[in-house]
């Protein structure tokens, strides 16, 4: 069986062939400079150190139906939420305690959580350090998903981070004892939850669906 040529390959992710190449890698080399591809998106990792811990108000979705929270939060909370950046920063966690079970948490970035709505929880991630992966797919649906579950993009970019970027960055990054996610603190109460992600109007890439995963780091790492 012959190979394919190696100049066939330029730019098709391990796992396709240049046939099967996503879309969305084919403008991975004029709009998205300095973004890579890894199977079906384009990501850059970026790292940042900010003035304080990054907070949050949200909405939890217990009780509510698959990803209710979101509407919910938008609709009721968000016009008229407290503290905020002066940016449209959406946030999205899953938390777990015990085994299996978790809520998703919903809401928006602020700078402090001196009030809290009736309805939502703060969140102080008492974290300042992260990586940033930025990732893009070639439609909102891909990227977000629906409310059956997270988009085919949201899954690679999460498999990236667990099987590519943590194993060579355990050093640096906050995880819990098993070593595979980080810690945040809710209403007194240790949760465990891997990245946040981060919507901003900001992050739209040259007109393509883009979101972030959030990576806590440890407060050493970027001094």
């Amino acid at each position: 069986m012959m190979s394919e040529p190696a100049n066939d390959r330029k730019g098709v992710p391990e796992g396709f062939s240049p046939k099967e190449r996503p879309d969305i890698l084919a403008q991975a080399e004029s709009a998205f400079l300095g973004f890579a591809a890894y199977k079906n998106i384009l990501y850059k990792i970026t790292y940042i150190r900010l003035n304080g811990s990054f907070k949050l108000l949200a909405l939890p979705n217990a009780g509510l139906g698959p990803f209710e929270n979101i509407g919910l939060f938008c609709e009721k909370f968000k016009p008229n939420l407290p503290n905020t950046t002066g940016k449209d920063v959406g946030v999205g966690m899953y938390t777990n305690l015990v085994g299996d079970k978790y809520d998703y948490y919903f809401g928006q970035q602020v700078t402090s959580l001196d009030v809290i709505p009736d309805g939502l929880v703060g969140i102080d991630t008492h974290t300042k350090n992260f990586a940033v992966m930025m990732f893009i797919a070639n439609t909102m649906h891909e990227l977000v998903g629906d409310e059956t579950g997270p988009g085919d993009a949201m899954q690679t970019a999460g498999e990236y981070i667990k099987t590519v970027w943590l194993p060579e960055h355990r050093d640096i990054a906050i995880t819990d004892e098993n070593g595979d996610c980080g810690k945040v603190i809710v209403d007194g109460k240790i949760y465990h939850t891997g990245t946040f992600e981060v919507y901003s109007e900001e992050y739209q890439a040259g007109g393509a669906p883009a979101m972030c995963f959030y990576i806590p780091l440890k407060e050493e790492s970027l001094r």
